[in-house]
Parts: C-alpha cells; sequence; structure tokens
C-alpha cells in the first residue's frame, strides 16, 4: 500500500524563493531516471514516518514500481525536494494490486491513475510541495482523459485535509493487505477524486500554489505525462 512520507525537521522558509536561491523545477522521471536520488528520498522519508514502519527498504525502491508509471519530481537546484508516482490502472483489479488494499469503486471510474510512494526532503517540509505534485498529476490525469485519480492517505494529516479542501472524496479501507509498509492504524483513507471534479480542483490548486511554481511551468511536465499515459493506455 502506498503512502506519502515527510521527514521531521524545523519549518524554514515560505515557498516563495527567496533572493539567490532557485525557483523549483518539474520534471518527468519514466523508466529508470533518476532511480538513485528517488530511491535515497524515498528510504530517508519511510524510514521515519509516523504512522507506518518500512520493514524492508528494498521494497520502496523504483525498481519495484509497476511498468506503467512514471515519476513527478520537484527539484531546487541540485536538490531532489519531493517525489510522487503515476501509475496508470486500467480496473479495480490493478488498482487493488498497486496500492496493496481494497479500492471499492465503480468500474466507471476506470481507466484511472494511483498518485502514491510520495516523499518530501526534510529541508523542504512544511511547504506544500506533495499537494503540489498532487494536483499536477490531477492535471496529468484531466489532460490524458482518465476517468478519475486515486490514492491512500492517513486520515488527519495535513495533506489530507488538503485534499479534501482540494475536492477529493475518501472513505476508510483496510490497511491489513499491506506488503511494502506496516500501518500503526487498521484503516487508512482510500482518497479519491472522479473526472467531472477535476477542473475545479485543478483551479483551486492553482491558486493555492502558483507562487511555489506557476502554471505555465507545470505545463512541459504536464503535457509530457499525459502523453506517457495515453501510450500506457492503448491496448
Amino acid at each position: 500500500m502506498p503512502q506519502s512520507a515527510t521527514l521531521d525537521a524545523p519549518s524554514l522558509s515560505p515557498a516563495v524563493p527567496r533572493d539567490g536561491i532557485e525557483p523549483y523545477a518539474l520534471h518527468v522521471a519514466s523508466g529508470r531516471e533518476w532511480e538513485r536520488e528517488i530511491d535515497d528520498l524515498r528510504i530517508a522519508s519511510y524510514r521515519t514516518a509516523g504512522y507506518f514502519k518500512l520493514p524492508d527498504p528494498d521494497t520502496v525502491r523504483r525498481r519495484t514500481d509497476p511498468d506503467d508509471s512514471l515519476c513527478l519530481l520537484l527539484r531546487q537546484g541540485a536538490v531532489l525536494s519531493a517525489t510522487v508516482r503515476l501509475a496508470y490502472v486500467r480496473d479495480r483489479a490493478a488498482a487493488e494490486a498497486v496500492l496493496q488494499g481494497p479500492v471499492p469503486l465503480d468500474t466507471d471510474d476506470f481507466p484511472s491513475i494511483t498518485l502514491c510512494r510520495g516523499a518530501t526532503d526534510p529541508r523542504h517540509r512544511g511547504r506544500g510541495l506533495m499537494s503540489l505534485l498532487v494536483a499536477v498529476g490531477v492535471a496529468i490525469a484531466h489532460r490524458a482523459g482518465l476517468r478519475s485519480a486515486i490514492g491512500m492517505q492517513a486520515d488527519g494529516t495535513p495533506h489530507y485535509r488538503e485534499m479534501t479542501r482540494a475536492g477529493w472524496r475518501s472513505r476508510d479501507v483496510a490497511t491489513r493487505f499491506a506488503r511494502s509498509v506496516s500501518f500503526e492504524t487498521p484503516t487508512m483513507k482510500l482518497v479519491h477524486l472522479h473526472r467531472a471534479e477535476m477542473p475545479q480542483s485543478i483551479e483551486h490548486s492553482n491558486r493555492r500554489h502558483a507562487q511555489t511554481l506557476a502554471p505555465s511551468r507545470a505545463e512541459p511536465a504536464i503535457e509530457r505525462s499525459a502523453m506517457l499515459l495515453g501510450r500506457m493506455a492503448r491496448p
């Protein structure tokens, strides 16, 4: 079952870069691009997560991701600040395999993407970077013509609260099926956003994150990702 995690660290500067600090740049990693950096960030984040444990770091490495997946990355200069994985899923069975848990959604909700394996560098926490990456994922799903977006979140976290403000709906699902991590609670929140709700969610997120990453600067990554998802959707 996927997760998003940040490391505990003092909250630093606001998201808007100060003079002399490079702005955030959005990238798309397909295949094994940036594999080592993604692995390092995931493992470091998950080892100190507050609501699950990581028994075996090898289970969250990039090489274990589905073939029909890509990663969004936010970088500030040479630093990989945050990442999240987008995996294309054709049906409910595929979504349950990726999320390692039940996905009680309708047939009409597919094809979809799952947004998971999120991780944030401790020096960049508290800036809304994970909610920004998820918002970009929604824009990609909408551009690619997918019927929904799906994820898994812990109840009560700042990221979960932001997702609800952005229009995501949720329901409790059991965590006992998880293989990559072991959860401290018996349930998690399955979060889902239907296609009809995506435009309003995108508009909300554009306002929320405009000073961190202007929509125009996200456009090349959105276009490339939608093209890659389109290829994954072919029979």
